[in-house]
């Protein structure tokens, strides 16, 4: 998504002519720069000799952040945008003018007044240089300034983008600015400045200022938050966590930074009601200069907003950085596999929490060789599911009846297997074929490959069902240890057997393992995307949703998660664990039976009938036990 056509004609480029009405004292405000800056000079020279002028402006600022920029305030420019699209550096006298709001930001202003005195959250979908940061420092400081005891906390990437003094770049020194210009009667009288907390003693209000960790925000309760270019922060899902006690209130501002940041979420989020909270969009053709003859044009690639500053930026800048800063794409600045908006539907509908977090384990220590007793015979009374141990990777999306899940049913295992190390995930994922659901996942990073083999034979056996569940796994790099182990150490009975490809008969191999590569991955997950848009497969787990919308195409072509982990001696790796796992099961699932017949009853244990029994169930899935 982006600002497209449809959005240009919900938000025309229209500015303010010579006067604006100012939306809460109703008094007019004069826009053209020449005209306002001889209106301030009157209102400060007015105030000069009277008390009463005074308290009536202060009056009308205590009532508008609209009215006190546009009287009081001042930004500090850099570029400039000229008649015919080129853009210009600004430097001395010229760097410093007065902050004349435009249209799209004065509605912006209304929008985060509602956010923080309602209690939500907001989202700035902004492009480049739209006064983002300047609008929304510039309400912190009217509240700093006129509201009393308010408390506010503004977040960057960096400690220096939050409060380094003589640096225009930082959010702190933007309200140092904007007291420095105010008249003197007007400023904060008992002020404390020091380095990443101001105090405003005068009425009781603060700004405190923190570089992004994941454990911002933590320790104190705030009248609404700052998140300054979010999508550029690479702890964004626990700050998201950490904040969310902290205040009611957080902005999350940024220009889009590729499908992968944890800002695209929210966005996406707030953008399909998954999240409660407003969407602030700042499309670029809103600026007065920028926007300027603005129009649609029909292209070969479709309907897209020009005008003539965007003809020239569009020559200077790679697609990629046109795409995110100008044109404000979320997914196809990595072109996005997975459709945002299907993912974000699916999510809706099915995303919940864990209704039970445990692990499976033996009731005893056992020795190797009575663990494989254990998988042959598929001795369930060997194994205990433990709720909420100190190792709790199992986590279920339905209930345990008799403290195992349905055995009226069949289960598939997709299996995506690490190297144990910590630098990434490996995932079991469960999906019951009688239902379409998975409803159970695993994940840890520190089980080596061997490890995890015996962990999933013995849930095998814990899980049960009408046969052992099959087993799917990528054999690629680690999964050739894994599969040694489970296939020939433990004797896992339901293994999934590599097909023999352009065949009609789709005849099995004796190789055990799903083999990827580029072209299998991406039929492989194409399927999966299909299901997932279907409701064919239904995914409760918003990790694995997460993750879905991080898998984009490289400068290659080749289909790679984004999100980045850390390698072992500090390199970096790009993971899929939970998309390749689910995956995994919607293509295992293809050798169960399609239908599955009312389970026989239940007969005791030991004796004949039951011998018998199992004898038949045992014939009835040879297939399915063989692969």
């Amino acid at each position: 998504m982006s600002f497209d056509p449809a959005l240009f004609l919900e938000m025309p480029p229209s500015q303010y002519g010579a006067t604006m009405t100012d939306p809460y004292t109703g008094l007019v405000i004069p826009k053209s720069v020449s005209e306002n800056i001889v209106w301030r000079r009157k209102l400060i020279e007015q105030a000069k000799t009277s008390l009463s002028i005074r308290r009536s402006l202060r009056a009308a600022c205590v009532k508008s952040p609209v009215f006190w920029l546009n009287a009081f305030g001042w930004t500090f420019l850099q570029k400039q945008v000229q008649q015919g699209g080129h853009t210009v550096a600004v430097s001395g006298a010229g760097s410093h003018v007065p902050f004349l709001t435009w249209r799209v930001q004065d509605d912006a202003l209304v929008k985060l007044v509602g956010a923080i005195e309602g209690g939500y959250d907001a989202t700035i979908h902004k492009a480049r240089d739209m006064g983002a940061s300047w609008t929304v420092v510039a309400l912190f400081q009217w509240f700093f300034q006129f509201r009393p005891s308010t408390t506010f906390l503004e977040l960057s990437r960096k400690e220096v983008l939050v409060d380094r003094r003589g640096d225009m770049d930082s959010l702190f020194e933007k309200h140092r600015y904007l007291m420095r210009w105010q008249p003197e009667w007007l400023r904060p009288q008992k002020l404390i400045d020091n380095s990443m907390h101001l105090e405003n003693r005068d009425i009781g209000t603060t700004i405190e200022g923190e570089s992004t960790n994941a454990d911002a925000g933590q320790a104190s309760r705030k009248t609404a938050i700052l998140l300054d270019e979010f999508s550029r922060v690479k702890e964004g899902d626990e700050i998201d966590l950490a904040t969310a006690d902290t205040s009611a209130c957080r902005i999350f501002n940024s220009t889009p930074g590729g499908p992968n940041t944890h800002f695209t979420r929210v966005w996406r989020q707030m953008k399909s009601g998954v999240r409660s909270g407003k969407i602030i969009s700042l499309p670029w053709w809103m600026h007065p200069d920028k926007g300027r003859d603005a129009r649609i044009e029909t292209r070969e690639t479709g309907d897209e907003v020009v005008s003539p500053w965007y003809l020239e930026e569009e020559k200077r800048r790679s697609k990629r950085n046109l795409s995110q800063n100008i044109k404000g794409e979320h997914g196809k600045a990595g072109d996005l596999f997975f459709d945002s908006d299907e993912i974000e539907v699916h999510r809706r509908a099915y995303q919940q929490d864990p209704l039970t977090v445990g692990n499976i384990k033996l009731v005893e220590d056992l020795t190797d060789d009575a663990k494989l007793a254990v998988v042959r015979r598929m001795e369930v009374a060997a194994l205990v599911f433990v709720e909420r141990p100190v190792f709790a990777p199992w986590r279920f999306w339905v209930p345990l009846v008799g403290g195992r899940p349905s055995q009226d049913t069949r289960y598939v295992f997709g299996v995506d297997i690490s190297s144990g190390s910590g630098a990434s995930n490996s995932v079991i994922t469960v999906l019951d074929n009688s239902t379409n659901m998975i409803v159970a996942k695993w994940w840890d990073s520190f089980t080596s490959p061997e490890d995890l083999a015996e962990a999933v034979a013995m849930s095998g056996v814990w899980f049960g069902g009408r046969s052992p569940p099959l087993v799917i796994f990528e054999k690629n790099g680690p999964g050739v240890i894994f599969g040694r182990k489970l296939v020939s150490k433990m004797k896992y009975p339901n293994i999934y057997y590599q097909e023999i490809v352009d065949q009609r008969s789709k005849d099995k191999t004796r190789k055990w393992g799903w083999h990827s590569s580029d072209t299998k991955k991406q039929i492989l997950l194409g399927e999966y995307r299909e299901a997932l848009k279907l409701n064919t497969i239904i995914n409760p787990c918003r990790e694995s949703l997460d993750e879905a919308l991080e898998y984009t195409y490289d400068d290659k072509g080749r289909l790679e998660p984004g999100s980045l982990g850390e390698e072992e001696g500090g390199g970096k790796a790009l993971h899929g664990d939970h998309v390749i796992a689910d995956a995994l099961v919607h293509f295992g699932r293809r050798d169960l039976p399609k239908v599955d017949h009312p389970a026989p009853a239940r007969v005791p244990q030991g004796t004949p009938a039951a011998r018998k029994q199992s004898r038949k169930a045992a014939t009835d899935d040879s297939s399915v036990w063989n692969g």
